[in-house]
Protein backbone atom coordinates (compact mmCIF):
# COMPACT_ATOMS: atom_id res chain seq x y z
CA UNK A 1 0.00 0.00 0.00
CA UNK A 2 1.18 3.53 -0.78
CA UNK A 3 0.41 6.93 0.76
CA UNK A 4 -1.64 9.28 -1.42
CA UNK A 5 -2.07 13.01 -0.84
CA UNK A 6 -4.72 15.17 -2.48
CA UNK A 7 -3.63 18.81 -2.44
CA UNK A 8 -6.37 21.44 -2.53
CA UNK A 9 -8.60 18.86 -4.25
CA UNK A 10 -6.75 19.46 -7.53
CA UNK A 11 -3.31 17.79 -7.35
CA UNK A 12 -2.50 14.18 -6.46
CA UNK A 13 0.90 13.29 -4.97
CA UNK A 14 2.07 9.73 -4.34
CA UNK A 15 5.56 9.81 -2.75
CA UNK A 16 6.46 6.30 -3.93
CA UNK A 17 6.15 7.41 -7.55
CA UNK A 18 7.55 10.93 -7.04
CA UNK A 19 4.74 12.15 -9.32
CA UNK A 20 2.39 15.12 -9.18
CA UNK A 21 -0.86 14.61 -11.16
CA UNK A 22 -3.45 17.22 -11.89
CA UNK A 23 -7.02 15.95 -11.65
CA UNK A 24 -7.90 18.00 -14.70
CA UNK A 25 -8.49 15.92 -17.86
CA UNK A 26 -5.58 15.33 -20.23
CA UNK A 27 -3.03 16.76 -17.79
CA UNK A 28 0.33 14.93 -17.92
CA UNK A 29 2.04 14.03 -14.65
CA UNK A 30 5.03 15.99 -13.36
CA UNK A 31 8.05 14.06 -12.08
CA UNK A 32 10.04 15.30 -9.07
CA UNK A 33 13.68 14.59 -8.34
CA UNK A 34 14.45 12.63 -5.18
CA UNK A 35 15.25 15.51 -2.81
CA UNK A 36 12.30 17.64 -4.00
CA UNK A 37 9.90 14.71 -3.58
CA UNK A 38 11.12 14.03 -0.04
CA UNK A 39 10.88 17.75 0.80
CA UNK A 40 7.20 17.77 -0.27
CA UNK A 41 6.49 14.55 1.62
CA UNK A 42 8.02 16.03 4.80
CA UNK A 43 5.97 19.23 4.44
CA UNK A 44 2.77 17.19 4.03
CA UNK A 45 3.56 14.88 6.94
CA UNK A 46 3.96 17.94 9.17
CA UNK A 47 1.47 20.09 7.30
CA UNK A 48 0.64 23.48 8.69
CA UNK A 49 3.68 23.30 10.99
CA UNK A 50 7.14 24.81 10.63
CA UNK A 51 9.74 22.42 9.22
CA UNK A 52 13.18 23.80 10.10
CA UNK A 53 16.24 23.75 7.88
CA UNK A 54 17.89 21.17 10.12
CA UNK A 55 14.85 18.89 9.93
CA UNK A 56 15.05 18.99 6.12
CA UNK A 57 18.75 18.09 6.23
CA UNK A 58 18.12 15.20 8.62
CA UNK A 59 14.98 13.79 6.97
CA UNK A 60 15.73 14.43 3.28
CA UNK A 61 19.49 13.84 3.07
CA UNK A 62 20.08 11.74 6.20
CA UNK A 63 23.74 11.30 7.15
CA UNK A 64 24.82 13.46 4.21
CA UNK A 65 22.75 16.39 5.48
CA UNK A 66 25.67 17.86 7.39
CA UNK A 67 27.46 18.51 4.08
CA UNK A 68 24.47 19.98 2.21
CA UNK A 69 24.65 23.79 1.82
CA UNK A 70 21.57 25.90 2.51
CA UNK A 71 21.26 27.03 -1.10
CA UNK A 72 20.80 23.41 -2.21
CA UNK A 73 17.77 23.16 0.06
CA UNK A 74 16.40 26.45 -1.26
CA UNK A 75 16.84 25.40 -4.87
CA UNK A 76 14.98 22.14 -4.24
CA UNK A 77 12.11 24.14 -2.75
CA UNK A 78 12.17 26.40 -5.81
CA UNK A 79 11.96 23.36 -8.11
CA UNK A 80 9.11 22.02 -6.00
CA UNK A 81 7.15 25.25 -6.36
CA UNK A 82 7.76 25.14 -10.11
CA UNK A 83 6.50 21.57 -10.32
CA UNK A 84 3.35 22.39 -8.29
CA UNK A 85 2.55 25.17 -10.71
CA UNK A 86 3.08 22.91 -13.70
CA UNK A 87 0.73 20.44 -12.07
CA UNK A 88 -2.06 23.01 -11.82
CA UNK A 89 -1.47 25.10 -8.71
CA UNK A 90 -2.05 28.71 -9.71
CA UNK A 91 -0.67 30.20 -6.47
CA UNK A 92 2.90 30.46 -5.28
CA UNK A 93 1.80 30.47 -1.64
CA UNK A 94 1.25 26.73 -1.18
CA UNK A 95 4.72 26.54 0.41
CA UNK A 96 5.51 29.41 2.77
CA UNK A 97 9.08 30.54 3.47
CA UNK A 98 9.82 31.54 7.06
CA UNK A 99 13.02 33.58 6.84
CA UNK A 100 16.04 32.03 8.57
CA UNK A 101 13.81 29.29 10.03
CA UNK A 102 12.45 26.95 7.40
CA UNK A 103 9.27 26.24 5.38
CA UNK A 104 5.63 25.36 6.04
CA UNK A 105 2.74 24.04 3.98
CA UNK A 106 0.12 26.80 3.82
CA UNK A 107 -2.99 25.97 5.88
CA UNK A 108 -5.07 27.84 3.29
CA UNK A 109 -4.75 24.75 1.07
CA UNK A 110 -6.44 21.52 2.03
CA UNK A 111 -4.60 18.20 2.30
CA UNK A 112 -6.41 14.84 2.22
CA UNK A 113 -4.29 11.80 3.10
CA UNK A 114 -5.29 8.28 2.04
CA UNK A 115 -3.75 5.00 0.87
CA UNK A 116 -3.83 3.18 -2.44
CA UNK A 117 -3.22 -0.51 -3.08
CA UNK A 118 -2.16 -0.30 -6.73
CA UNK A 119 -0.19 2.34 -8.56
CA UNK A 120 -0.91 2.53 -12.27
CA UNK A 121 2.13 2.90 -14.49
CA UNK A 122 2.10 5.96 -16.70
CA UNK A 123 4.54 7.54 -19.08
CA UNK A 124 6.12 10.73 -17.71
CA UNK A 125 5.74 13.64 -20.10
CA UNK A 126 6.92 16.58 -18.03
CA UNK A 127 10.09 15.63 -16.17
CA UNK A 128 11.77 17.73 -13.50
CA UNK A 129 15.57 17.44 -13.58
CA UNK A 130 16.64 14.39 -11.54
CA UNK A 131 19.58 15.60 -9.49
CA UNK A 132 20.66 18.97 -8.24
CA UNK A 133 24.33 19.75 -7.90
CA UNK A 134 25.17 22.15 -5.07
CA UNK A 135 25.47 25.68 -6.41
CA UNK A 136 26.31 29.03 -4.89
CA UNK A 137 23.43 31.48 -4.97
CA UNK A 138 21.62 33.73 -2.54
CA UNK A 139 18.25 32.94 -0.98
CA UNK A 140 16.69 35.96 -2.66
CA UNK A 141 17.87 34.78 -6.09
CA UNK A 142 16.36 31.34 -5.54
CA UNK A 143 13.02 32.74 -4.39
CA UNK A 144 12.98 35.08 -7.36
CA UNK A 145 13.28 32.24 -9.92
CA UNK A 146 10.61 32.43 -12.61
CA UNK A 147 7.60 30.12 -12.29
CA UNK A 148 6.19 30.83 -15.73
CA UNK A 149 4.76 27.48 -17.01
CA UNK A 150 6.14 28.23 -20.45
CA UNK A 151 9.67 28.03 -19.06
CA UNK A 152 11.17 24.57 -18.74
CA UNK A 153 12.22 23.62 -15.23
CA UNK A 154 15.52 22.42 -16.65
CA UNK A 155 16.40 26.08 -17.28
CA UNK A 156 16.28 26.85 -13.56
CA UNK A 157 20.04 26.93 -13.15
CA UNK A 158 22.47 29.64 -12.35
CA UNK A 159 22.65 32.31 -15.09
CA UNK A 160 25.68 32.16 -17.32
CA UNK A 161 27.67 35.14 -18.45
CA UNK A 162 26.61 36.54 -21.81
CA UNK A 163 29.31 36.67 -24.49
CA UNK A 164 30.95 40.04 -24.99
CA UNK A 165 29.78 41.95 -28.03
CA UNK A 166 32.16 43.73 -30.39
CA UNK A 167 31.86 47.09 -28.60
CA UNK A 168 32.84 45.54 -25.28
CA UNK A 169 35.75 43.73 -26.90
CA UNK A 170 36.92 46.98 -28.50
CA UNK A 171 36.71 48.83 -25.18
CA UNK A 172 38.69 46.11 -23.39
CA UNK A 173 41.33 46.20 -26.14
CA UNK A 174 41.67 49.98 -25.78
CA UNK A 175 42.00 49.69 -22.00
CA UNK A 176 44.67 47.03 -22.43
CA UNK A 177 46.64 49.24 -24.83
CA UNK A 178 46.40 52.20 -22.42
CA UNK A 179 47.69 50.05 -19.57
CA UNK A 180 50.62 48.86 -21.71
CA UNK A 181 51.51 52.46 -22.65
CA UNK A 182 51.35 53.59 -19.02
CA UNK A 183 53.55 50.69 -17.96
CA UNK A 184 56.14 51.44 -20.65
CA UNK A 185 56.11 55.13 -19.69
CA UNK A 186 56.70 54.24 -16.05
CA UNK A 187 59.60 51.96 -16.99
CA UNK A 188 61.14 54.66 -19.19
CA UNK A 189 60.87 57.24 -16.40
CA UNK A 190 62.46 54.84 -13.94
CA UNK A 191 65.32 54.13 -16.34
CA UNK A 192 65.98 57.83 -16.95
CA UNK A 193 65.93 58.61 -13.24
CA UNK A 194 68.37 55.78 -12.48
CA UNK A 195 70.62 56.83 -15.34
CA UNK A 196 70.70 60.41 -14.02
CA UNK A 197 71.33 59.25 -10.47
CA UNK A 198 74.35 57.17 -11.43
CA UNK A 199 75.73 59.54 -14.05
CA UNK A 200 78.61 60.80 -11.88
CA UNK A 201 81.14 61.50 -14.64
CA UNK A 202 80.41 65.27 -15.02
CA UNK A 203 81.42 65.91 -11.39
CA UNK A 204 84.79 64.21 -11.82
CA UNK A 205 85.45 65.88 -15.19
CA UNK A 206 87.09 68.71 -13.24
CA UNK A 207 89.64 66.28 -11.78
CA UNK A 208 93.01 65.81 -13.47
CA UNK A 209 95.88 63.39 -12.98
CA UNK A 210 98.51 64.93 -10.74
CA UNK A 211 100.85 62.03 -10.04
CA UNK A 212 101.26 58.30 -9.70
CA UNK A 213 102.53 56.62 -6.55
CA UNK A 214 103.27 52.94 -6.84
CA UNK A 215 100.15 51.34 -8.29
CA UNK A 216 97.94 54.32 -7.39
CA UNK A 217 96.98 57.12 -9.75
CA UNK A 218 96.12 60.36 -7.95
CA UNK A 219 93.55 62.80 -9.33
CA UNK A 220 92.93 66.27 -7.93
CA UNK A 221 90.51 69.11 -8.57
CA UNK A 222 91.54 71.89 -10.88
CA UNK A 223 91.60 75.25 -9.10
CA UNK A 224 93.72 77.88 -7.41
CA UNK A 225 92.88 76.57 -3.96
CA UNK A 226 94.12 73.06 -4.72
CA UNK A 227 97.45 72.25 -3.06
CA UNK A 228 100.48 71.07 -5.03
CA UNK A 229 100.40 67.40 -5.86
CA UNK A 230 103.31 66.73 -3.50
CA UNK A 231 101.21 67.90 -0.54
CA UNK A 232 98.48 65.31 -1.17
CA UNK A 233 99.25 62.48 1.19
CA UNK A 234 97.92 58.98 0.59
CA UNK A 235 96.74 57.29 3.80
CA UNK A 236 98.58 54.09 4.66
CA UNK A 237 95.36 52.06 4.85
CA UNK A 238 94.54 52.53 1.16
CA UNK A 239 95.25 49.38 -0.85
CA UNK A 240 96.41 50.47 -4.29
CA UNK A 241 96.01 46.96 -5.68
CA UNK A 242 92.26 46.90 -4.95
CA UNK A 243 91.42 50.60 -5.36
CA UNK A 244 94.20 52.18 -7.46
CA UNK A 245 92.30 55.29 -8.61
CA UNK A 246 92.37 58.04 -5.99
CA UNK A 247 90.28 61.21 -6.29
CA UNK A 248 91.66 63.70 -3.76
CA UNK A 249 89.83 66.78 -2.52
CA UNK A 250 92.06 69.10 -0.50
CA UNK A 251 92.56 72.80 -0.01
CA UNK A 252 95.75 74.59 0.88
CA UNK A 253 93.73 76.64 3.36
CA UNK A 254 92.29 73.69 5.31
CA UNK A 255 93.74 70.87 7.38
CA UNK A 256 90.98 68.45 6.39
CA UNK A 257 90.45 66.65 3.13
CA UNK A 258 89.05 63.55 1.54
CA UNK A 259 90.14 60.85 -0.86
CA UNK A 260 87.78 58.63 -2.85
CA UNK A 261 89.56 55.38 -3.73
CA UNK A 262 87.95 53.43 -6.61
CA UNK A 263 88.58 50.10 -8.26
CA UNK A 264 88.24 51.66 -11.72
CA UNK A 265 88.24 55.22 -13.09
CA UNK A 266 85.00 57.16 -13.39
CA UNK A 267 83.59 57.23 -16.90
CA UNK A 268 80.37 58.36 -18.47
CA UNK A 269 77.32 56.61 -16.98
CA UNK A 270 79.48 54.44 -14.74
CA UNK A 271 79.62 54.14 -10.97
CA UNK A 272 82.60 52.01 -9.89
CA UNK A 273 82.98 50.58 -6.41
CA UNK A 274 84.66 53.22 -4.24
CA UNK A 275 85.68 53.84 -0.62
CA UNK A 276 85.87 57.34 0.94
CA UNK A 277 88.67 58.34 3.31
CA UNK A 278 88.87 61.56 5.35
CA UNK A 279 92.23 63.06 6.23
CA UNK A 280 93.37 65.59 8.82
CA UNK A 281 96.80 67.28 8.73
CA UNK A 282 97.74 68.28 12.25
CA UNK A 283 101.02 70.03 11.40
CA UNK A 284 99.70 72.31 8.65
CA UNK A 285 100.43 75.98 9.20
CA UNK A 286 98.14 78.91 8.34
Amino acid sequence: MAIRYLLNETIEFIPDTRLLRSLKPNSPPVSLNGPSSRCLELLLERRYELVTHQQFYDEVWGDEGRNVPANTLYQNIALLRKALKLAGNESDEMIITLSRKGFMFNEAFSVIESTVEHIDGEQIQTPIEEDIAPVTTSFSEVNALSVDPSVSVATMSMPTAEPLDSSHKKMLTQLFIILIVLLLSALLGWYLSISTLFSVSPYFDKYTTVRTQGECTVYSEKGASSPPSTEIKIPDNINCKETPYLYARHSRFSVTGSIIACESPFAKNSAPLCVAYFTVESNKND
